[in-house]
């Protein structure tokens, strides 16, 4: 899943932020090194940000809290 999100993210930053704001005529060899590079520059700030987060001090309650607040907003799934 995280992937996923990490190539999602990667890719909204490529086509919606860089390439229509910063550089509207790229082709699609550079724009494609842009994606790459968007996509292990998200993926290394979601690691290392991870590390951190386990280092951290009482972080089974903000973990605990977070899955809580989440359970009880979504709303149920249906069965097919």
């Amino acid at each position: 899943m995280m992937d996923s999100d990490i190539n999602a993210l990667a890719a909204v930053f490529t086509k919606d932020i860089y390439q229509r704001n910063l550089r509207r005529s790229i082709d699609d060899k550079a724009l494609f090194r842009v994606g790459l590079i968007a996509t292990l520059a998200i993926g290394l700030a979601v690691i290392v940000s991870a590390v951190f987060i386990t280092w951290s001090p009482g972080i089974e309650k903000v973990f605990t809290y977070t899955v809580k607040l989440f359970g009880g907003s979504s709303r149920p799934s249906r069965s097919p």
